[in-house]
């Protein structure tokens, strides 16, 4: 079951964004523990990464989720949760709303009136065929991994570029990178990217990126099927 928050948010306000980033502490989905529209809608409400050293729960989230938007990924419907955010692009209160419209299309529809044998008859037909064209889901994982620097002097934007430099068939990086502090003036990259598991190992790609210059070890904190 879904948890929900009966809170009201203005993300253009620092007390806002401080307040999601504590809700956010323990968790990789607003509502639960897959992907959903609720997602969706507080991304656009966040409408921009925040600075990462003030709110890092909340770089990690909308780096998490812009991955698996840009990918494609798709969201699960579930019901309101209840939370009013306001900020960035949209307001997510009412979120569910939306979602209706995309129910009203029917098969109804395709077929004419239920009421004519004819058009009855056609229906499972129709179905069957568009089930058969249907093409063969491609098994992905949502990866999101920290990259401690060696030093605190090191170039985390010359990191970015060396990871973002390498390429794998079945690989796609996130859109932005995250970061978030370690202590002593030292910042950590959260590092996100999608992969085709027929063509990409896991162990493989983390091994890379650990073997890179200015790179003292790699973490990973979340992996989610898609």
């Amino acid at each position: 079951m879904a948890t929900t928050f009966a809170v009201s948010m203005d993300l253009s306000k620092p007390a806002g964004l401080a307040a999601l980033d504590a809700l956010l502490v323990s968790r990789s989905y607003w509502c639960g523990f897959a992907f959903s529209h609720c997602d969706q809608t507080l991304f656009k409400a966040i409408g921009a990464a925040p600075d990462a050293a003030k709110y890092p729960n909340v770089a990690r989230y909308y780096a998490h989720i812009g991955a698996l938007i840009a990918e494609g990924a798709s969201a699960a419907k579930t019901s309101a949760c209840g939370t009013a955010v306001a900020g960035g692009k949209v307001a997510a209160a009412g979120a569910g709303g939306d979602d209706s419209d995309d129910d009203d299309d029917s098969d109804d529809d395709l077929f004419g009136d239920d009421d004519k044998p004819k058009a009855a008859k056609k229906k499972p037909v129709a179905v069957a065929k568009k089930a058969a064209k249907k093409p063969e889901k491609v098994a992905k994982t949502q990866l999101v991994f920290e990259v401690k620097p060696e030093e605190a002097e090191t170039d985390l934007k010359q990191v970015e570029k060396d990871i973002r430099a390498i390429s794998m068939e079945g690989l796609n990086w996130g859109e932005e990178f995250g970061t978030v502090p370690v202590g002593y003036g030292i910042n950590k990259l959260v590092v996100q990217c999608v992969v085709e598991d027929e063509k990409v190992s896991v162990d493989d790609l983390e091994e890379t990126v650990q073997n890179l210059d200015g790179v003292q070890s790699t973490d990973m904190v979340a992996m989610n099927k898609m």
